[in-house]
């Protein structure tokens, strides 16, 4: 991005800064919306194979390290900070207008 505006080496701009002059969000947030579109698309009324990635409990032992932060997990944590459940979501998803407005919406998580 910054080669395209012509922003070289010796000229300093803060990524903050350069979101605004391209008129871009930032990364973070276009990659939660990205998560979440991708969310709806596997609750479609349909059965795909993805949707078992969204809801796999794999069984067995984890390291004794510090637990990892999941895709899963991840997920309801802001499924949470949107004050909504998995059940709801699963609703929400069925209709693509609504989930559309909730991805892009003000109580999306990202926003």
């Amino acid at each position: 991005m910054r080669s395209i505006i012509s922003i070289h080496w010796p000229k300093i701009i803060s990524n903050t800064d350069l979101c605004e002059r391209t008129q871009q969000q930032p990364m973070e947030v276009e990659m939660k919306r990205r998560k979440w579109r991708w969310i709806g698309h596997t609750w479609k009324p349909r059965q795909c194979i993805t949707r078992h990635g969204l809801v796999r409990n794999p069984q067995g032992r984890r390291a004794r390290e510090r637990p990892r932060m999941t895709r899963k997990r991840e997920t309801e944590a802001e499924i949470a900070s949107a004050l909504k459940t998995w059940k709801e979501l699963k609703e929400v998803a069925q209709d693509r207008m609504v989930w559309r407005t909730f991805c892009g919406g003000p109580c999306f998580p990202g926003s």
